[in-house]
């Protein structure tokens, strides 16, 4: 057994938990490094791995027992593994890797989330021939005790072991509902073209990712040609490159540009505001439904946490400028709603299938048994339970979605903590603050109808219609001193048509340019 000490101290440790990382992105630096150090020692592992009958593979298991302080994450990997010094160097906060040109260009990856995750974590690892195999156990606390001395132990092990087993446990927070699932789609997005090529799996809980190829998705025009465009320009003496296409069908979850950097993407969804608006997001348009691409981008600088680029100078304008011109026809493709209706379902159809499963739904026997049977409480006991609730997820939430309707402030709250079994929507009667009306809006994001809800654009119309069900009646209240159900229908009616009322506003802007 061997001591190293370490070259950061407490204050460094505390800071990296305070990063601004999603869980994605933690766990995605795990791979980084994994994939970084099979391109490095691609030859030597890729005969090794034959011998083994296996494939490169990244393994990430989320543990979940009764209480926070049970919760560990466990990351395994069959690459090629940390001898005595390049674990150290692991450690060392001021040193690079010696090769940062690829997927670990700053050497803080495997620090910075795995203090980001939790307080305390291990690191096991064998590289591949050196007989040997490495564990270190990292306690933030012992170095807010002032020990930054580690022990390093060492094992015999066969010359043909390579793998690093990473644990992490005292996590400082619980991962529920949709961050979970949503890990698999970005992990999927951000490491597609390991996954598309085979070279590597990824295994997220019980599932292994995929990703299925973008061109099988873009519209085909009357030739039965893909709509897909490549380009290629320069931006500040940087070479970018890439493609763009127009979705068969809108899908604003799957819209936008992907920014590569070393065949990893780092940010999913790139929208510049030149193409597809000023608003956080994008317009709600058909471009932000149908404009896809990807864009490649080696040699410009990247955040630390590898989740954004950082433009630099008047970097992000030029690129702006220049993709706009690139991707002009394909915009006004991605406005016709139809470019080619043998590939469509017709909306008639569509409906009638809807029409049929509704029908079939409501004349099950477990609907006809809860329409007859359901026992419905006092008002005042369902106005005292939503307003209980209500207020304890104002009270755990600090950031809500402000939206301003003129005199009328929404805030809109979600909550990962409520239970399947609380109501899918509650708002509160608006509340007069200055000069402004205040209206409270939480939503369930784990009430069983959400599960139903497949893509961001439902997602975007389920919270369309949960805000206007609120502002509708508050408008309605406002006017006539009551809720009648007529006029709240009256209200969210013209409200549902805003969509339509602004992309027409807006394409009819384009065509007098």
């Amino acid at each position: 057994m061997e001591n190293f000490n370490l070259t950061f101290t407490a204050n460094i440790a505390e800071s990296y938990k305070r990063l601004s990382y999603k869980l994605w992105y933690a766990l995605a630096e795990y791979i980084d490094n994994s994939t970084q150090a099979y391109h490095e020692n691609k030859d030597v592992l890729d005969e090794q791995l034959k011998i083994d009958g296996e494939t490169l593979h990244v393994l990430i298991e989320y543990y979940r027992g009764e209480n926070l302080s049970d919760d560990y994450f466990e990351i395994k990997d069959n690459s090629i593994g940390m001898d005595e010094a390049v674990l150290k160097r692991a450690f060392n906060t001021g040193q690079k890797p010696e090769i940062n040109t690829g997927r670990s260009k700053y050497g803080l990856g495997l620090k910075t989330s795995s203090f980001w995750l939790g307080d305390k974590w291990s690191v096991t690892t064998s590289r591949l021939g050196s007989k040997k195999e490495f564990s270190i156990l990292v306690d933030i606390e012992k170095i807010e005790e002032g020990n930054i001395s580690l022990e390093l132990n060492e094992t015999d092990v066969p010359e043909d072991s390579h793998y690093t087993i990473i644990r992490v446990w005292g996590l400082h927070r619980r991962f529920v509902g949709r961050t979970l699932s949503k890990v698999s789609s970005y992990l999927s997005s951000i490491y597609r073209y390991d996954l598309i090529s085979e070279k590597l799996e990824i295994k997220w809980m019980d599932k292994y990712l995929s990703w299925k190829n973008l061109d099988e998705l873009l519209v085909e025009n009357f030739e039965g040609e893909r709509t897909k465009k490549e380009f290629e320009f320069v931006v500040d003496d940087k070479p970018v490159k890439g493609w763009a296409g127009v979705l068969n069908r809108g899908d604003r979850g799957q819209a936008g540009f992907a920014l590569v950097q070393s065949e990893r993407v780092i940010n999913t969804n790139y929208r510049p505001s030149e193409i597809f608006g000023e608003q956080d997001g994008g317009r709600n348009d058909l471009v932000n439904q149908r404009l896809i691409g990807e864009i490649f981008i080696d040699g410009f600088d990247v955040s630390h946490t590898k989740d954004q680029i950082l433009w630099s100078g008047e970097q992000e304008e030029q690129l702006e400028n220049k993709l706009k011109e690139e991707v002009k026809e394909l915009v006004r493709i991605a406005l016709t709603r139809r470019v080619r209706e043998s590939v469509d379902i017709s909306d008639v159809k569509t409906i009638e299938v809807a029409m049929g499963n509704l029908h079939h739904e409501m004349e099950n026997k477990v609907t006809v048994d809860l329409i007859e049977n359901i026992e419905i409480p006092p008002e005042i006991a369902l106005e005292k339970a939503n307003n209980f609730l209500l207020e304890a997820v104002v009270n755990r939430i600090s950031e809500p979605v402000i939206i301003k309707l003129g005199s009328l402030i929404v805030k809109l709250y979600t909550d990962e903590d409520m239970s399947p079994f609380d109501p899918y929507v509650i708002s509160d009667s608006a509340t007069k603050n200055n000069e402004n009306y205040e209206l409270v809006v939480v939503f369930n994001p784990n009430h069983p109808h959400w599960q139903e809800i497949k893509d961001d654009n439902g997602v975007l119309v389920f919270l369309r219609h949960v805000v206007y069900d609120g502002v509708s009646e508050w408008k309605a209240w406002n006017k006539t001193g009551k809720i009648g159900h007529d006029t709240v229908k009256f209200i969210k009616d013209n409200l549902l048509r805003i969509p339509f009322e602004i992309e027409k506003e807006r394409n009819e802007g384009d065509s007098r340019e």
